[in-house]
């Protein structure tokens, strides 16, 4: 086994970044773990100087997921400014830098056309606040060819242990306790958090460019299926898309007023309409990247869910 690493962990509080940080501690690294903005919001300068110190490896984490179908500042500053100030980080400390992207950050390919690793990020070629800002910090990420550094694009994330209830989590809940009787039709790419975790970890050792850790098409029919077959439940309704989004417009206005986002936005039914195919062959290979099935990150994450 390789020496232990000292590694600087962004977004540590997140999802993906409690995965990262026990998986890295599992192999015995050294993590500072960077857990909330209280211990170092990316978007201040220095604050980041102060929080960052030597270290072997800075993984970035930290973001802001939004389904907004605009990009809003306070989503800019943080996914664009803050990765800016994390890569001057890792200058200043001669840290090799693994920074946590999206799928979404990728132009899409034509229908039909397998999507694999960008050469280029271009903001004005994706769809959505979060997207364009992903493709944005991505560019910045790649154009730093004075660092060793690795970009990592995962999809939609489901598994156990979600601290602050994404997107998805909150749809797996929501079948589970029978509040949500209709599903969207559509899907996309999901994969296991604990997957893209461990590749994450490789990362930290070896690899270079970027590298999608994908997994499988799967619709949300079929999550509604396993999620209510797992708890007993009745399978939730089909809602076509086009009515889907005939209510959008006004879902996304009450919510706000609510101050309780709705599943489904313009944005993220548009995802769900994409149909988009990703090859993860790359970081099968390089990053020893093994996305589990599915249904095997399900049944973990209704047990989760179950628990807490």
């Amino acid at each position: 086994m390789s020496s232990p690493l000292h590694v600087t962990v962004t977004g540590a509080g997140g999802f993906l970044g409690t995965h990262v940080v026990d998986q890295l501690r599992a192999r015995g690294d050294q993590v500072s773990a960077l857990a909330d903005p209280a211990a170092c919001d990316v978007r201040d300068a220095a604050q980041v100087t102060e929080a960052i110190g030597p270290c072997d490896v800075i993984v970035h984490c930290a973001a802001v997921v939004t389904i907004d179908d605009i990009v809003r500042p306070e989503v800019r500053a943080v996914n664009v400014g803050g990765t800016k100030n994390i890569i001057d980080a890792a200058r200043r400390v001669g840290a090799r830098l693994v920074y946590v992207s999206s799928v979404h950050a990728l132009t899409e390919s034509p229908p039909g056309v397998v999507m694999q690793e960008a050469e280029n990020f271009d903001p004005d070629t994706v769809v959505g606040g979060y997207a364009k800002t992903k493709a944005e910090a991505a560019a910045l990420v790649l154009a730093a060819d004075d660092l060793e550094r690795v970009i990592i694009h995962p999809s939609g994330l489901l598994g156990p242990g979600d601290p602050g209830a994404t997107n998805l989590t909150n749809l797996v809940r929501r079948l589970m306790s029978g509040e949500l009787g209709v599903v969207v039709d559509g899907g996309y790419d999901m994969v296991d958090v604990r997957d893209v975790a461990a590749a994450i970890v490789t990362a930290c050792r070896t690899g270079d460019g970027c590298y999608l850790t994908t997994g499988d098409y799967v619709t949300l029919r079929q999550i509604g299926r396993i999620v209510t077959e797992l708890v007993g439940r009745r399978r939730p309704t089909i809602l076509p898309t086009w009515i889907a989004r005939v209510g959008a417009i006004p879902a996304e206005w009450i919510g706000k007023i609510c101050g309780r986002p709705p599943l489904f936005t313009r944005y993220s039914l548009y995802t769900l309409g994409s149909g988009n195919r990703f090859d993860s062959s790359r970081a099968r290979r390089e990053l020893h990247f093994r996305p589990r099935p599915v249904r095997e990150s399900l049944v973990d994450m209704v047990a989760d869910l179950q628990d807490h």
